[in-house]
């Protein structure tokens, strides 16, 4: 059930998340190797992991343009919708993230910090994370500062304006954090 993958995250277990922008299939898939075959083409072993039955605080217009597994079984969700962030996990442990408790809001673009669509995320090895916006030519750097599982304002910065006259930077589209 995947018609146009934009990005995908791999857990250490060897889990797969991939986002779907498709125009009818709105959603992130998730793999899972569960006959030690090496693949994940046998039944059972592909599902939707999110999409926006079952979680009303999505946008009725949900549209997933990158996943990042940042760790803890967390994985960010960009919705290109509102520009907003995800943070799912599955609580419950049955296969799929639905409802308040395990789709949070993570980071909500504001005025300050406004990004038009979140093209690609990277982490860092302190746990920030880089996201990218390729139409404003804008890297911006979120930390949790304070560890309370959100981003506010004040734990946004501009990493890169493509928008500068001096900037060599015009349309980030991937990112790619090294060690160190």
């Amino acid at each position: 059930d995947l018609v146009v993958p934009i990005s995908m995250t791999l857990e250490r277990e060897g889990r797969i998340f991939i986002a779907d922008r498709s125009t009818t299939r709105r959603h992130v898939l998730l793999l899972v190797d569960q006959d030690g075959d090496g693949d994940m083409d046998s039944p059972g072993e592909s599902s939707i992991w999110l999409q926006r039955d079952g979680n009303p605080q999505l946008s009725d217009l949900f549209l997933p343009t990158s996943v990042l597994h940042i760790g803890d079984g967390q994985v960010l969700v960009a919705d290109a919708s509102n520009s907003w962030i995800y943070r799912c996990q599955d609580l419950d442990g049955d296969g799929i993230v639905e409802g308040d408790d395990e789709v949070v809001p993570w980071f909500t673009a504001g005025t300050e910090n406004s990004i038009l669509t979140v093209d690609a995320m990277a982490r860092r090895s302190d746990g920030s994370i880089f996201i990218c916006d390729e139409d404003l030519g804008t890297v911006l750097h979120l930390h949790d500062l304070d560890a309370n599982g959100t981003i506010s304002d004040l734990e946004v910065t501009h990493f890169i304006d493509g928008q500068l006259p001096y900037s060599s930077v015009q349309a980030p589209r991937r990112l790619f954090s090294l060690p160190g």
